[in-house]
């Protein structure tokens, strides 16, 4: 009796160590979850940095720009003649520009006379030999 007793109680605690087991390893499963989900925030957040400090540096750049543009108008309002002779400027070079295409247009247009006629003149050349 005394046996079936022992190992009634050694079942029991067999029993109870194999459900502290059980529980041991969900919480252990439990917890891999959780790191894993964490690494997945960190890896979230660090590519949310990132792309704030590149939007913070595209804003740096364009307040730069901002800057440099305001500080050249505010130059040039405190003086309307200057302005007027850079829109000046600007048509004048737009016109040379503008005259400076024609030339080049005219010129590829010869060139391209040019390379039919000596085509045709080596043609001649062929048949005349």
């Amino acid at each position: 009796d005394r046996a079936r007793s022992e190992l009634a109680s050694a079942n029991n605690a067999q029993h109870q160590a194999e459900t502290r087991m059980a529980d041991l390893n969900m919480q252990l499963q439990l917890s891999l979850v959780a790191v894993s989900s964490a690494k997945d925030d960190a890896r979230s957040m660090a590519d949310k940095i990132e792309a704030m400090q590149q939007a913070k540096y595209e804003a740096t750049e364009k307040l730069a720009v901002l800057n440099a543009e305001y500080t050249t108008f505010k130059a040039m309002s405190q003086n309307p003649t200057q302005i007027a002779d850079q829109l000046r400027q600007v048509l004048d070079f737009e016109k040379t520009k503008a005259a400076a295409q024609c030339r080049v247009e005219a010129a590829q247009e010869d060139a391209q006379e040019n390379k039919e006629l000596l085509s045709r003149l080596r043609e001649q050349v062929c048949e005349l030999e």
